[in-house]
Order: C-alpha cells, then sequence, then structure tokens
C-alpha cells in the first residue's frame, strides 16, 4: 500500500501512545490500525459504528487485526466489565474527551464529561499498551487535548494550561481565539503526537448569499416568540427562518414561503456536482420535491441503510451530474472527493464548530486536493447568521446567549404593539412627543 509522507512517518515512529491530529481524508483510521497490536479496543462514535468505518478498511488494505468497535455510549456504560485490550484507539476524540472549565465562589473547577471520566477510569484500571486518540478538529477546545495528553500519559499543570488558553470574562471562562493561542495549542499536538491539515491544498472559493425573511415567517416567528416564551423559541424560529416547521403527535408540520428555495434551484443550474447540507427531514424532503422535477436528486440521512448508502456513493462518484442532499448531522465518514460544490441550505443547528470542519471535509480529501467552492445561504439578522457567524470563527453557539440579546428587542416591539392595540399612536418622553 502507498502511505502518505505523514502516516509514513507515523508508522515509522511507533510510537506506543500518541495523539494523531491530521485533517480530514488525511488516513486517520488506516494510520492507527498498521499501529495498533494485539486486541485491539476502539470507541466510535454511532455513525463510525454503523457505517463499519475501521472493519471496511482492514478489508480494504487486507489487514489482519483483532478489534472491537464500540460506540460512544456502549463504552460509558460498559468500561468497568471490559477485559485488558494491548491497544486502545479513541476516534474523533473531540467528541469523547472533552470537558468544561468552571468558576464558582471564586475558585476554578475543571469538570470531565462522562465519557471522559470512563476513559480515564479505564486507561488507569487496565493501562493499555498502546493508546491512540485521532482527531481532525483539534481547535474544538482546548480541554480536549489536555485530555488527550493525559490519556497518553502526559500531564500539564491545570492552573498553568487554563491560564495558556482561557479567560475569565463576567465570571465564566471562555476559549482564547487568537492566533498565537491557536499556535501553542498545535505545537503541543505536535510535540506529543501528530499535526498535518491540508496545508498542500489550494485556497477554497467560500460564498454567502443573504436572504430575508418573508412576510409569511417573519409573521409566524413572530407569533412563535408569544407561544414559546423561553429558549425553545431559538430552534423553532430557526426551522421558520428555513422554510419549515416540524410537527409533532398533535400539530402537522408546516412550510413557509421562503427565498432560500429560489436560491437553490439557482444553484444546482450553475453547478452539476452539488452536495447540499439540511437540518431537517421536513426541509430534506421539500427540497428534494423542488429539486426532482428538473435535476437528478438524492438523499442521504440517518434513515438511509448502510448497503444503500455504499451503493449511493459508488454510483455518485462516476457521475458527471446530480444533487445530494445530506442531513448534517452526516459530516464524518463518508466522502465524494471528486465533487467539486458544497451549499449550506441550512449550518449544522449545533453548538459545536468543529462539525463545519468535517463537513467541508466530505469533499477535500489527500490525493485529490482541489478548489472546491463552499455556498452558504443565510437568513440576515436571525438564529441562521448567529450560527454562521460563530462557526466561522471557530466559535461554540448558545441558544441562552442569543435568546437573551434578543429578548429585549422583543419586548420593546411587543411593547409598541401593545400601545397600537389600545389605540395609542403619540408617546411623551419629557418634554418630547414621539409617534408610533
Amino acid at each position: 500500500m502507498q502511505l502518505s509522507t505523514i502516516q509514513q512517518k507515523i508508522f515509522d515512529d511507533n510510537r506506543l501512545k500518541t495523539i494523531i491530529g491530521l485533517g480530514t481524508g488525511k488516513g486517520k483510521t488506516l494510520t492507527s490500525l498498521l499501529l495498533a497490536q494485539g486486541k485491539i479496543l476502539i470507541v466510535v462514535d454511532k455513525q463510525q459504528k454503523v457505517d463499519k468505518t475501521f472493519e471496511n478498511t482492514l478489508i480494504t488494505f487486507n489487514l489482519d487485526k483483532d478489534i472491537t468497535v464500540l460506540t460512544i455510549d456502549q463504552f460509558r456504560k460498559t468500561w468497568q466489565t471490559l477485559p485488558y485490550f494491548e491497544t486502545l484507539i479513541i476516534d474523533e476524540c473531540h467528541k469523547q474527551l472533552g470537558g468544561a472549565v468552571v468558576y464558582f465562589r471564586f475558585k476554578t473547577y475543571f469538570k470531565p464529561s462522562s465519557i471522559c471520566k470512563a476513559f480515564f477510569s479505564y486507561v488507569q484500571k487496565h493501562n493499555p499498551e498502546r493508546v491512540y486518540p485521532l482527531t481532525a478538529t483539534i481547535e474544538a477546545s482546548p480541554m480536549t487535548i489536555y485530555n488527550a495528553c493525559k490519556i497518553i500519559g502526559v500531564h500539564f499543570n491545570l492552573n498553568d494550561w487554563i491560564k495558556a488558553f482561557y479567560f475569565l470574562l463576567n465570571e465564566r471562562y471562555r476559549i482564547k481565539k487568537d492566533e498565537k493561542t491557536t499556535d501553542r495549542l498545535i505545537a503541543v499536538v505536535s510535540k506529543h503526537g501528530y499535526y498535518e491539515k491540508h496545508d498542500d491544498a489550494p485556497e477554497q472559493i467560500y460564498q454567502q448569499i443573504y436572504v430575508d425573511n418573508t412576510p409569511e415567517q417573519h409573521k409566524r416567528i413572530e407569533e412563535i416568540k408569544i407561544e414559546y416564551p423561553d429558549m425553545q423559541q431559538v430552534g423553532k424560529i430557526y426551522q421558520i427562518e428555513n422554510g419549515v416547521l416540524k410537527g409533532n403527535q398533535f400539530q402537522e408540520s408546516e412550510t413557509f414561503t421562503c427565498e432560500k428555495y429560489t436560491h437553490i434551484q439557482q444553484i444546482a443550474k450553475e453547478h452539476p456536482r452539488l452536495i447540499v447540507y439540511a437540518t431537517y427531514t421536513e426541509q430534506i424532503d421539500r427540497l428534494y420535491d423542488l429539486l426532482a422535477t428538473s435535476y437528478s436528486v438524492y438523499k442521504l440521512t440517518g434513515k438511509t441503510p448502510k448497503k444503500v448508502r455504499e451503493q449511493l456513493l459508488a454510483s455518485l462518484h462516476n457521475l458527471n451530474n446530480y444533487v445530494l442532499i445530506v442531513n448534517t448531522a452526516i459530516n464524518s465518514g463518508w466522502e465524494l472527493k471528486h465533487c467539486p460544490t458544497m451549499c449550506f441550505f441550512s449550518v449544522p443547528y449545533t453548538t459545536r464548530p468543529h462539525h463545519r470542519i468535517q463537513a467541508e471535509g466530505r469533499i477535500q480529501r489527500t490525493g485529490n486536493l482541489k478548489v472546491n467552492t463552499y455556498i452558504d445561504i443565510i437568513t440576515r439578522g436571525g438564529v441562521n447568521e448567529a450560527l454562521y457567524n460563530a462557526q466561522k470563527n471557530g466559535k461554540s453557539f448558545s441558544e441562552k446567549l442569543f435568546f437573551n440579546q434578543s429578548k429585549p428587542i422583543d419586548m420593546f416591539q411587543q411593547t409598541l404593539e401593545d400601545f397600537k392595540r389600545r389605540g395609542i399612536s403619540e408617546i411623551q418622553i419629557g418634554n418630547n412627543k414621539y409617534k408610533i
């Protein structure tokens, strides 16, 4: 088999415990399997388990390895009963080795996630000979790298680490986002593991198309703010901004006129090979019905069986004209490396910025680096734009923060509407009179 330069170096170094922080499509799965020895425990997210990513890699490269693959939830529930494994591989460790830095009563605390605690306990109990945390997005959280280092036996002073990568604002710790801090984090990974992105890739094309809510969307959003006076309204507003509102057992789903659907038709016309990311089932179905009249359209969702997915992706590799609509939750474990265009009809509704990086990596792969076009259709001034800005800047999106920021404006608007309902057309503040 032909390994890339970085893969060959990792294999030749043959470290027993190391972080493998290669970019999406750089071959982390194969590299970790080549290093692994004896009985191998691999912990992955649910989608990787369903797709049998590691098992299929063994078959593809004709490797004879004794592997046991568990989902994150399976490991969290059963780690106490698991036997000794010579090798532990933690896939997508940014999802598994996280935690929170908390400031409470003038003291700083670090609270690892439950799955992170399980890994610490398992490693302390069994001490595997080889441990390989894998991630394509080490920038997702400094605490992920702190924990990954701890898992492989490298211990940093916690207070010094927090001072280096966090700052305290309004009694809350926030991650430093400047370039110098990112470089410091990369240096840590490079010293105790391997870091390499697609630095040799050509400059990518990023386009933004801004749209406004239609009167119908605006009217329904105002109703939602009254129906749901709490943070539930944030997610529902985001749905409406994308032209749908999910129903339940008591209410039918709703659709709204939406400028985004006009733009997606033009994008599909201009880009013959196109991946469209959308968030909700109703959204995906509506997009499919809209585009299927003029284009060869396919869907990839959590309901797509594994065999069907494999057949679909294999067939698309050989097509020159298609639109593939993908649920934003499916941002890893597959690729269409010849596709040159990706459109985010809606950005992933998530607090984790690294999901966007993972999604973009579906069409930027080692061995076929190229100029890709990434198009975002963004609803101006709402949840959609706030999500986009957060993910673009590598920050987490906070529903609570968005809700609290928009709340005073909503109260003012409601007050004006109340005045109008009561027939008040003019108010006086001090010596000045204002028309409503």
